[in-house]
C-alpha cells in the first residue's frame, strides 16, 4: 500500500515480504523432466498467491476545509475505485466529504463540507457506481 501526505508531502511504500523460495541450478533447469517440475511448481505457487493477494491501495492524508471545497486525489489506478476515510481529526465535527461527478478512472474528486484532516484509503474497485 502507498501513503501519500498532501500535507507533508510524505510518501512512503508498504514493506514487502521477502521470498524464501529456494534457487534452482543450471543442471536442474537443463534437464528437461526437472524443468517441467519446476515450472508447474512455480506455476501453481504463483496462482495461490494471485487469489490471495490484496489489490494495491493509496492512503492520501489531506486537509479539508468547508463550503463545498473540492479536494483531487490522484490514484492513477486507470480503473473504478472505492474510498473511504480511515482517519478523520476535527473537534468539533465528523468528516462530510461527498464524490463529485468530475471523477475519472485516474483521479477521485471529493467535496468537503466540515474542515479537518482527513486519511483517505483508495483502492480498484470492479464496480463502478451509476
Amino acid at each position: 500500500m502507498k501513503f501519500v501526505s498532501l500535507i507533508r508531502t510524505v510518501s512512503a511504500r508498504a514493506r514487502r515480504y521477502v521470498s524464501n523460495s529456494r534457487t534452482y541450478s543450471s543442471e536442474e533447469v537443463s534437464d528437461a523432466v526437472k524443468l517441467s517440475d519446476i515450472l508447474r511448481y512455480l506455476t501453481a505457487r504463483i496462482s495461490k498467491l494471485e487469489s490471495v493477494a490484496q489489490p494495491e491501495a493509496t492512503e492520501f492524508e489531506v486537509t479539508v476545509s468547508t463550503g463545498g471545497a473540492t479536494v483531487t486525489l490522484q490514484h492513477d489506478f486507470d480503473c473504478p475505485v472505492r474510498w473511504f476515510v480511515v482517519s478523520w481529526k476535527n473537534a468539533s465535527a465528523g468528516h462530510s466529504l461527498a464524490w463529485d461527478s468530475s471523477s475519472n478512472s485516474k483521479k477521485l474528486v471529493l467535496k468537503s463540507y466540515v474542515a479537518g484532516t482527513a486519511v483517505v484509503r483508495v483502492e480498484p474497485s470492479q464496480q463502478e457506481l451509476t
